[in-house]
């Protein structure tokens, strides 16, 4: 049995579903594999098209699409009908699953705890919870500036598509003082090896000529990043994921630390006597406006809430997506540092834990 199966110009059904009283899209896909059912969660925009079209309309984008499962026939992926582009062929799907990997990162359908499950939550939320790829062994460097808290690994982490020529690389980093991680993603550290003559080969290669590189960029984001001060901008959107994640399935110990957390980055109160009110209302003035943490605080307490407090997997996207912003997209943007604001008392870059650190670690 193939760890991956696809069924191309497959012949589709569309039918109404319902998952806890919440209507729900399903799909009975046909093939000469056999015929599959999957039904879409009741949030998700497959489900919401049923408020927007009607059920002639949907299976015209479904019927004749093309679809990827995993070795048990679950949907991971697919492509409507009008889809145009590139699909791998069997050869090449077999020779990727077997070289860079493909397996299910979900028990009982649910991501693991810790770091781990952080980064299975990230790179897994749109093939349900299969991951296309592999994870190189980690390199080590180290922050001298940081002290003991400037020790971190990062690996290469491969992931390819049956719909893409290329396989993708980028990182997963873990600060060791405390096991929290990010998945770093941005364009600035995500680099493309096509699936060509050899592929094998330049994926060596590639791989020997980033390791040093990336390590030389990481090492140099840290240690400015623990002199920069955060955006007031940042620090709101921080607050904010902070507060969503304690929306999610959290215990109370960890819904303790994360209320800690938005304490230390609420920057309303913690600004609020400095700054007027324009500053917290206009995003152009939040942007350009310095906060009370520096970056490298941002990144440690958000990193903590997503490695160590509770699984949210919509909250684990929007720290990836603000950590790479800050970290990478925003290298030459600086906030106006007044000198007015001091730094908070709770800013420190030797610290491990901003909550009690007592979560799944």
């Amino acid at each position: 049995m193939s760890n991956v199966n696809v069924i191309r110009n497959a012949e589709v059904q569309v039918c109404l579903a319902a998952k806890d009283g919440h209507p729900c899209l399903k799909l009975v896909i046909t093939g000469p594999q056999g015929t599959f059912e999957h039904v879409f969660g009741p949030n998700s925009k497959q489900s919401r098209e049923l408020l927007e079209a009607d059920m002639e309309t949907i299976t015209r984008q479904y019927n004749g699409g093309h679809y990827v499962f995993d070795e048990n026939w679950n949907l991971t992926d697919y492509r409507h009908s009008d889809y145009a582009g590139f699909i791998q062929s069997e050869e090449a799907i077999d020779r990727l699953s077997e070289i860079v990997g493909v397996k299910s990162t979900k028990a009982n359908g649910k991501y693991q705890t810790g770091v781990s499950g952080l980064y299975d939550s990230v790179r897994t939320r749109t093939t349900n919870g299969t991951l296309f790829g592999g994870e190189a062994e980690p390199f080590h460097f180290d922050v001298k500036e940081l002290g003991e808290g400037g020790n971190f690994s990062a690996s290469l982490m491969s992931k390819w598509s049956v719909f893409s020529q290329n396989i993708e690389l980028n990182l997963n980093v873990k600060r060791l003082v405390c096991t929290n991680g990010m998945v770093a993603n941005a364009p600035f550290v995500t680099r493309a090896v096509p699936v060509i003559n050899n592929w094998e080969d330049n994926m060596r290669v590639v791989h020997a000529q980033l390791e040093p590189h990336m390590s030389s960029i990481l090492q140099d984001r840290f240690r400015d990043m623990a002199e920069q001060r955060a955006s007031v901008s940042n620090l709101q959107r921080a607050y904010h994921i902070l507060k969503e994640r304690m929306g999610s399935e959290v215990n109370d110990t960890d819904r303790r630390n994360l209320l800690k957390m938005m304490d230390i980055v609420d920057p309303r109160e913690n600004l609020g006597k400095i700054y007027n009110e324009r500053v917290f209302t206009d995003a152009k003035a939040a942007h350009a406006m310095t906060g009370h943490l520096t970056q490298f605080d941002v990144f440690n307490i958000l990193t903590e809430a997503s490695s160590h407090y509770g699984r949210d997997t919509r909250t684990d996207g929007e720290t990836t997506m603000l950590l790479n912003r800050i970290m990478f997209d925003e290298l030459k943007s600086r906030s106006v540092d007044t000198g007015v604001i001091k730094p908070s008392m709770e800013s420190d870059h030797r610290r491990a834990f901003f909550g009690d650190g007592f979560g799944n670690i």
